[in-house]
């Protein structure tokens, strides 16, 4: 592969690129396991503590997705996924309420559940 640029003069020249990016950082050993795991543990921990903050969002006072999404500034993309899986796991469950959104549609109230208020208590040991 090469690319091409402007050399002093103007003059086109062409750069030769591998085709392998480097790696700005790499765990001590370079196997393929452990920039794996690197990844997905840096993933995880974010996605912990996003789990975390829409618990404690909905453990302060019951709200729809958009109103977590408004408290939390979090796009909605990743505050529903991390309701779903709380409510998945338990956590949060439908009130049976149901409040407008913005658009005037009618959205599920969300509200913890006992555990839910346990494991918001407790700094989460949700997993």
């Amino acid at each position: 592969m090469t690319a091409r640029t402007n050399d002093a003069d103007g003059v086109q020249m062409a750069l030769p690129i591998s085709g392998t990016p480097k790696v700005a950082w790499a765990p001590a050993s370079d196997d393929d396991t452990s920039l794996e795991a690197a990844a997905k543990a840096s993933k995880s921990g974010r996605t912990r503590i996003i789990l975390m903050q829409v618990l404690d969002a909905i453990a302060a006072e019951p709200a729809t997705d958009q109103q977590l999404e408004q408290r939390l500034n979090i796009p909605g993309n990743t505050v529903r996924p991390r309701r779903r899986q709380l409510e998945l796991d338990g956590l949060v469950e439908h009130s049976g309420e149901y409040r407008p959104t913005e658009s005037g549609r009618r959205s599920k109230v969300y509200r913890v559940t006992p555990a839910g208020r346990a494991a918001a208590t407790s700094g989460g040991e949700h997993g």
